[in-house]
This record gives C-alpha cells, structure tokens and sequence, in this order.
C-alpha cells in the first residue's frame, strides 16, 4: 500500500520509536501497528467532489437535493430535505454520484458530520455537502466514516477550517485529512462492523428512551388533570367544569398565590461564591425536577440574617426566573429534603407552601403538566430575555386532588416512570462511552480483530 507517511527520519521520533512497544510505530495520526498506514484522503478515495449549487424543488415526487442539515453522524437525516426534477437529477449526477457505501460529510453551518449513503437511496447533493469515493476495492467507506467520525479525525477537520466570516470545508481540506488504514479491507471491514453494532445498540437505546419519555409525558398530562384516575380513587361523582376545562368533581383549583407565598432569591458578588454553605442554582433547577443534597453542587458565603433570610427548606418549590427563551421560563423543582443551611440564588424564585394541602413529591410533577407550564409561559414577559416573577407565577391555576393520598399515588406512577427512564439512560450513557473507548482502541490498532470464518 503506498503512501506510508511514518515519521521517522526526525530524531524527535526516532527516539520516541525506541519506546513503543514492539510491533507498533509513531506517525501523524498517532501510534499505529507497523503494518498499517497513515493515510490522506486522497490516497484512500478514487474521487472527492462536492455537489452542486442549485435552487432546490419543493417537489413531492422529485428526487432527493441532500445538503449539510440532512448528514448526521451515521445516518441520513431526510425530515427536511429538498428535491430537484429528473433532468436535473441526472445532470447533477455527471458530477457527483453518491452510491451505496460511499462517504459524505457536511462542509458547512455544523460542519464535519460524517456518514454513509445508505443502500436504495437515490440522491444527489449540494455544495454544503461533499462525497468521498473509497479507491477501488481496498477501502472501506464504512471504516473511513468512523476514521473521520474518531476524536482524531474531528480533530483534524476543524484545524484545517478557513477562517472567514462563515466557515467551510473545502475539497483541498478534505484531500489531506489523515487516517489511520488497516492493510486490508477484511480488517477495516471488521473494525467497522464492530463500531456499527455499537452504533445499532446505542440508536435502539436512544428509540426505547423516546418511547419512554413519550409514554411518561402522556401518563402527566391524564394523571394530572384527572383524565385517568389511580386505581382506587375513583369517586363516582363525575366531573365538573372548570376554567382549566373538565376535572374530577372532588378535584381543587386554586391559583398558585394562594398555595404558595413566592419569594425573589439571594444576589451576592461573584467573590463570595465556591464556598461556605449549599445554595439553590438555576441549572439545578433546569435539571431536576426534585432536588437532594448530593446535587447542590454550588456554595455561597452568606451571613447568618441572609441564611433566614433565604433559606432553602424541605418542601419548598423552586422556578426559573429568566431564561433566553420562552420554553425554560418557570421550569420547576422541589427540594426533597433538608439542608443545612441552605439558600437559593437571585435566578430562581421560591415558592413556600402556606398550607399541607400538597403532596411534596407530588410537587415534583404537578408544575410541570402541560396546563400549568402554558399559563408560565403565557404569562411571562419577554424584552431581550424571557421573565417571570412571584405576581405573575401567583395568577397560575392548578388543579390537584383533594386527598394527599391521591397525589401521591400520582408521584408514585411518574416516580417509577422515571426510575425506569434513568435506568435506561445509564445504559445509554455506559454505551456511548463503550463506542469512544473502542473508537480509541479499534481505530489505533491497540486491539487487532480476526475474522474467525478465515481462521
């Protein structure tokens, strides 16, 4: 194979070479086995080409225009794509003709995504979008996408960037991209395949994820507004009509000013922050919806008048103030359990129970439903960022069952819903972070893969 780009006539190399473990060597890409390559593009492709610049049809029968926005990272995303008419797919295929297994890549707006053209795809692309044809039969297109797709390889995309006002990839950045080539198209073929089953396991986790989410965002809004009622707690009295619409007849509707007395939190200057006592921060609030100490990561300086003055107690319910957009205003959480001395930053509001007639883990929920979170964001103001405030929050409306009993059967069902979606997100996670560390290994030659069918 030509093109062995191994640096060892520097002295520099030469001397690091002597302490690589044997059989491996010190290129460009990094440390590679002695028989592999490190490889451009241009050597490992028959032909790199972009596409064309052309006004694209809204045409339901046309065929497939692929620009930057429909290449993601292992698929093709076809939820907004353009078309063109016959001819001019014909007359754009002169130039670019993505077949099966070969490799595109975004050049533009998110640039570096890298994937495939999938088998019966008929496509052709615009100039945001550039086609690598793997040379002969030598070179694995699946391989050169996970190359490109590797920590190194992004590493080098965006390098090798113009630095205009608008960056692009062109053709001559993509020629000199260097990657790491296996000597056969077997061992790149199993690498590849590897890295794919990774990719399936991870799309089939990230699918059963969004199935979850959905079911548990359809179990809120009926639980909540009492459209389904636990088992056990249905009354036979019917329902009644309400300003949120119809809900059970033994159902409460009250405003929020009247169960919760609202309260703007603490401002201090930038100096008092990293130590001192727990406090209640915006992100903690954005990303959970019940609150326990091992979460407060942030700490405050604060005298002991501001420590009553802004406390932080089991129970209490904590807004976002203020958000660049509409759809983060007023999004809720409720401290679970007490900490000592905590307090609440000027970011989040608190909302203090006036009364016992809320369930705290049912608190966990209910302001989150998609009745209440349309009143929030109705209600909010919006200049240069989006506002809300205790006299706004107070106008709110809930609608709640009249027995703690019944809300927190509610919790309970969301509860397991989300015991549930977390289990499946550490899964998630557990495999994305198998698919790095076997990127680091496969693509390295660290771990060599046998096909056992030729053993």
């Amino acid at each position: 194979m030509k093109g062995d780009r191994s640096l060892t006539t520097n002295s520099q190399f030469t001397t690091l070479n002597s302490q690589l473990p044997k059989g491996y060597k010190q290129t460009e890409v990094g440390v590679i086995p002695e028989d592999w390559n490190a490889l451009p593009l241009i050597e490992c492709s028959g032909k790199i080409t972009d596409g064309e610049h052309i006004t694209p049809q809204r045409e339901i029968d046309g065929y497939y225009l692929l620009s930057a926005r429909n290449i993601q990272n292992g698929y093709i995303d076809l939820s907004d794509v353009d078309y063109v008419g016959l001819d001019e797919y014909l007359r754009i295929r002169k130039r670019c003709n993505p077949e099966p297994e070969d490799v595109l890549i975004s050049c533009s707006g998110t640039i570096g995504r890298v994937t495939i053209v999938p088998h019966g795809l008929e496509c052709v692309m615009v100039r945001s979008a550039a086609l690598i044809k793997p040379g002969t039969n030598r070179f694995s297109g699946r391989y050169i996408q996970y190359a490109l797709q590797a920590p190194e390889g992004q590493k080098q995309i965006f390098s090798s960037l113009n630095q205009g006002a608008q960056a692009n990839l062109f053709l001559n950045h993509i020629e000199k991209l260097c990657i790491p080539v296996p000597p056969t198209i077997a061992e790149q073929n199993l690498i590849a395949r590897a890295l794919s089953d990774t990719d399936a396991l991870i799309e089939s986790l990230e699918q059963l994820l969004a199935k979850k989410r959905q079911i548990k965002q359809g179990a809120m809004q009926e639980l909540l507004t009492g459209k389904r009622r636990v088992q056990g707690f249905e009354t036979g009295k019917g329902h009644k009509q309400t300003e949120l619409g119809m809900i059970p007849e033994d159902w409460i509707v009250n405003p929020l000013g009247k169960i919760l007395s609202f309260k703007n939190g603490l401002n201090k200057a930038k100096e008092f922050f990293g130590f001192g006592t727990p406090i209640v921060n915006y992100m903690d609030v954005f990303n959970h919806n019940g609150l326990m100490h091992e979460y407060l990561k942030g700490k405050v300086y604060v005298t002991p008048e501001e420590i009553q003055n802004y406390s932080a107690k089991a129970g209490d319910v904590f807004f976002t103030r203020t958000s660049e957009t509409v759809e983060e205003i007023g999004l809720s959480a409720v401290l679970l359990e007490d900490v000592k001395d905590a307090v609440f930053s000027g970011f989040v509001l608190r909302g203090r129970l006036m009364n016992n007639i809320l369930n705290t883990s049912f608190m966990q929920y209910c302001f989150l439903s998609e009745v209440v979170r349309k009143q929030i964001k109705s209600t909010s103001s919006y200049t240069t960022r989006a506002l809300t405030n205790g006299t706004l929050l107070s106008k709110v409306v809930l609608a709640f069952p009249s027995t703690i009993a019944e809300q927190q059967a509610i919790a309970t069902i969301l509860s397991d819903m989300d015991l549930e979606i977390g289990a499946i997100e550490t899964k998630l996670t557990k495999a994305r972070q198998l698919k790095q560390g076997m990127m680091h290994e496969l693509l390295t030659g660290k771990i060599r893969l046998i096909d056992k069918g030729n053993t």
